[in-house]
C-alpha cells in the first residue's frame, strides 16, 4: 500500500525515491548559481502540501504530514542556517515508513550519504535527468573526508550529465514552481 500511495505523487515536479531511502524530491530550478541557498521555497512547499492532501494526508505539525490509512509520515526538512550543508539536512532517522521531502540537491547529498559510491553516482545521474541539482554547491559542501573527496572526483561527470539532461526539450521547458 505504501508504494502505491506515494507512487501516485510522482509527476514532472516530484520524484519519489523508495527502497529504504524514502525521499520525495521537489523540482527547484533548471539553473543554479553556486551561491544559491539550498532551501525549500514557499511555492515548492505549497505544491507538495497540495499533492499530499489530494491523496489523503493530513498535517500533523508544521513539518509533518500523515496518512492514517498507510501509517506513512512525510517530513519537510527543517530550514537550517544558510551555511549548513545539504549533506546534513536530515538530522534524525525516522521509521522505515517515513519520507523526507527535500530539494534535488539535498536529495543528491542524501543519496551520497546512503548508497555505495558507484550506486550513488548512478542514482544522482538518474535524478539529474528529471531534476537538475546544484552540482557546485555539492562540491562546496564536501568536507575533507575520504568519501567527499571521492564525490568531488565525479563533479565534472555530474556536470556533463546535467548539461546533457538540460538539452532534453521536455526538461528544458520546465519552469520553477
Amino acid at each position: 500500500m505504501m508504494v502505491n500511495l506515494l507512487s501516485g505523487l510522482a509527476d514532472k515536479y516530484l520524484v519519489v525515491l523508495q527502497d529504504s531511502i524514502n525521499i520525495i524530491s521537489v523540482f527547484d530550478a533548471l539553473q543554479y548559481d553556486r551561491s544559491d541557498a539550498d532551501l525549500m521555497t514557499p511555492n515548492m512547499r505549497t505544491y507538495v502540501v497540495n499533492k499530499l492532501k489530494s491523496i489523503g494526508f493530513k498535517q500533523q505539525s508544521g513539518n509533518r504530514f500523515t496518512s492514517e490509512d498507510s501509517k506513512i509520515n512525510c517530513h519537510f526538512a527543517k530550514p537550517r542556517l544558510l551555511v549548513s550543508s545539504s549533506f546534513d539536512c536530515i538530522l534524525t532517522q525516522r521509521s522505515e515508513a517515513d519520507y523526507h521531502i527535500l530539494t534535488p540537491t539535498q536529495t543528491a547529498c542524501q543519496l551520497f550519504n546512503t548508497l555505495p559510491l558507484e550506486q550513488a553516482i548512478e542514482a544522482v545521474s538518474s535524478l539529474i535527468k528529471q531534476q537538475p541539482i546544484n552540482v557546485y554547491k555539492i562540491k562546496d559542501y564536501s568536507y575533507n573526508q575520504t568519501r567527499h573527496k571521492e564525490i568531488i572526483s565525479y563533479i565534472s561527470y555530474l556536470t556533463q550529465q546535467q548539461q546533457l539532461a538540460l538539452s532534453n526539450p521536455k526538461l528544458a521547458q520546465m519552469r520553477s514552481l
